[in-house]
């Protein structure tokens, strides 16, 4: 019964937690769904808009440069998901490659086979996805797909929770939360909208793709950015 699927859900995180000997967090969020969801990886993104995006948490490195590579390219499921406020299923990514031309295939160079994207909600408001990923492609059944969503549910209050309580203050709203992150992304992209006297949707593009073609995190091109010791040229080449 679809009834009994949370308390099952969160038995088996309450499980995972005491065997790792670990508090509840997103990260043990993201690696119980390795054994509830029988997948390779998972990590949790909170989203405001495609410019400011964060990992909240993930399960092993891998994860978090799935993600990043979302960010850098400016598509995949997560940000399909996050858009449409519902699950995005790939079970075979090589076959999506004309609905994510940039990301697809780059994601199958890396040995992804399967990507997951289900979105993280606080009432109505979108705040984040949670991604699983395998490198075998595989479809989740109708079982792990359920328990995804309470997954994903779970690091939803997990994460509004934590800010609360580091707030200790009336809270804002989700998308308030959520846009607090990535700020040097934000702040890298205005400086060098600036600099090549570009519009700031040409400045993020410049960005993501200095980050993309050197393989680095785009918050650590934005930080060497903001800290003078990088400055792209119109050419996009380092000055």
């Amino acid at each position: 019964m679809e009834s009994e699927r949370p308390p099952r859900v969160w038995g088996l995180l309450a499980e995972e937690a005491r065997s790792l000997g670990e508090g509840m967090s997103v990260d043990m969020v993201c690696t119980a769904a390795g054994r509830v969801l029988a997948v390779d990886g998972a990590a949790v993104t909170l989203i405001a808009t495609e410019t400011a995006r964060e990992i909240a948490g993930a399960a092993g490195e891998f994860s978090r440069r799935l993600e990043e590579l979302q960010f850098m390219l400016g598509e995949g499921p997560g940000l399909e998901s996050f858009g449409t406020g519902a699950p995005v299923l790939a079970s075979e990514l090589v076959a999506a490659c004309g609905r994510w031309p940039a990301f697809a295939p780059a994601a199958v160079e890396l040995g992804v086979g399967s990507v997951f994207a289900f979105p993280l909600r606080f009432d109505a408001v979108a705040i984040g996805t949670l991604e699983a990923y395998r490198h075998v492609p595989r479809p989740l059944t109708a079982e792990q797909t359920g328990d995804a969503l309470v997954l994903a549910d779970t690091a939803a209050l997990l994460l509004l929770e934590s800010h609360r309580k580091e707030e200790r203050a009336a809270p804002r709203s989700a998308a308030e939360l959520a846009q607090d992150y990535h700020t040097e992304v934000y702040q890298a992209t205005g400086m060098l909208s600036v600099q090549l006297q570009t519009s700031l949707r040409d400045a993020l593009a410049r960005l993501r793709g200095h980050a993309f073609a050197n393989d680095l995190p785009i918050s650590t091109v934005a930080r060497e950015i903001l800290a003078g010791r990088l400055r792209l040229d119109e050419g996009g080449a380092d000055a």
